[in-house]
């Protein structure tokens, strides 16, 4: 197993009940028991808040190398070959000298400058650092409902693959996040969880008189589209557990990053349907600043969302390919847009998913049509 990166952990105790319940936990500088942050998440539904921006800028240490196309627009996810490789410390100290310039650059729209201004303080960025913790965490987290019982069991769906999010057949960021967590459950985890983890509904002969011991996880890096979401909601096990079947399993919805609302009071779309309930391993950065803006970026509101992976289109780099265009020339897009990702690659294999799952039917008929192909 994969050595885990342990980040400082400096939250101060919450008051009251919610940290009276969490008897095992301890403040530290660091996460020394796996199952301390499966606890707190499991009891507060989050384990921690994001850093902030600005000491992730100032964070020398963050060496992962990350490709990107240094355009002068925003490329919205297309697969490209990337023109420069930098590291993610570098990066992030370009993005934020970006933001730092747009933000009092005259011949950008006003509204936009406010957006730049308040990214520099309130970006919720997934380095990384914050990557790997948080997915350990939330394996962490997993691992806790298995063992509290022997009885229990997950099912692990994915975003892209509940309701009917994914119909282009491209990979997505969940694989990637659902491989490094699954990277933190060795082979012994794998005997000792047997018959007890699964991926598809059809794994699962019956649930009867085993509803209360069965969680459905539908997982996901960050909830940016309510329109994701909604499809999820409305899709997820339609003709296994239909929402009249007495053994109807109530799906939970866990997320790298979170924002605190939908933590507190489940995911609902437009305020209608029951709650889905969600958590995450951090919370993201809220800032006021950016609803304020008058910007349309639907449902993000008062969040702006990305990662070292992954780079957001909409309210992140759609906004700033408007401050590149409006610069006159004087921009072009910086690090951590148009980033080139990785789980795109034709080389790319989620290894620790197969090694504990196996090929789902989607993926072994993807390879033979791959070996056919190359066969003609």
């Amino acid at each position: 197993m994969s050595e885990r990166i342990n980040s400082a952990n400096n939250d101060s105790p919450p008051s009251g009940t919610e940290w009276d319940i969490l008897t095992n936990y301890t403040p530290q500088t660091e996460i020394t028991n796996a199952t301390k942050s499966g606890r707190k998440i499991e009891q507060l539904g989050y384990a921690k808040e994001i850093p902030k921006f600005a000491d992730q800028v100032s964070d020398a240490s963050r060496t992962q190398a990350i490709e990107y196309e240094a355009s002068t627009i925003a490329q919205y996810g297309r697969n490209y070959d990337a023109t420069r490789t930098i590291t993610e410390h570098q990066a992030l100290v370009e993005l934020n000298d970006f933001l730092t310039s747009a933000s009092s650059n005259p011949k950008i729209d006003e509204s936009l400058r406010q957006e730049a201004a308040a990214m520099t303080d309130s970006l919720t960025f997934i380095g990384h650092k914050e990557f790997v913790e948080g997915a350990a965490g939330l394996a962490d987290y997993w691992k806790s409902h298995l063992d509290d019982d022997p009885k229990n069991k997950l099912l692990i769906q994915l975003m892209s693959e509940a309701g009917s999010n994914n119909t282009s057949g491209i990979t997505k960021s969940d694989v990637f996040l659902l491989d490094e967590i699954m990277r933190n459950f060795s082979d012994e985890d794998v005997e000792k969880y047997a018959g007890r983890l699964f991926r598809q509904p059809d794994d699962i002969a019956t649930i009867a008189g085993e509803e209360n011991h069965l969680k459905v996880i539908v997982l996901d890096d960050w909830s940016i589209s309510g329109e994701q979401m909604r499809s999820t909601q409305r899709g997820i096990l339609v003709g296994r557990w239909d929402r009249n079947d007495e053994y109807y399993v109530t799906p939970e919805i866990n997320l790298l990053v979170g924002k605190q609302e939908q933590i507190e009071h489940g995911f609902q779309y437009l305020g209608s349907g029951d709650p889905v309930p969600m958590k995450a391993y951090y919370t993201a950065r809220k800032d006021a600043r950016f609803a304020a803006a008058g910007l349309d970026v639907g449902e993000m509101g008062d969040y702006r969302i990305t990662g070292f992976y992954s780079s957001v289109d909409y309210g992140f780099e759609a906004q700033i390919g408007d401050m590149v265009a409006q610069s006159g020339g004087e921009l072009i897009m910086p690090p951590l847009t148009n980033i080139k990702r990785p789980y795109r690659e034709e080389s790319y294999t989620p290894e620790n998913v197969e090694r504990v799952f196996g090929k789902t039917q989607h993926e072994a008929e993807s390879d033979t049509s791959s070996e056919y192909q190359q066969a003609a």
